[in-house]
């Protein structure tokens, strides 16, 4: 599957997406793929006491974006 910018997407890939009720994009990773949506999982408190928690979300993909992971 391709993300926004027309890059192929594979399970493990590092990418920005924009979650539901989000004003901003947070970075995620590729976990799997429906036949129309990308499944990122993502941290949505990076950074604080709860940095551990993980959350899940399908996304179409017009609102993902794959990036360099330059930390890794």
């Amino acid at each position: 599957m391709k993300d926004f910018n027309g890059n192929e997407l594979v399970i493990g890939d590092t990418v920005a997406v924009l979650p539901p009720n989000y004003r901003c994009m947070i970075k995620g990773k590729v976990v799997g793929f429906t036949p129309k949506q990308i499944v990122v999982e993502y941290n949505p408190h990076f950074g604080s006491v709860w940095a551990d928690r993980v959350e899940i979300t399908r996304r179409d993909p017009d609102y993902v974006a794959k990036i360099v992971d330059r930390t890794a």
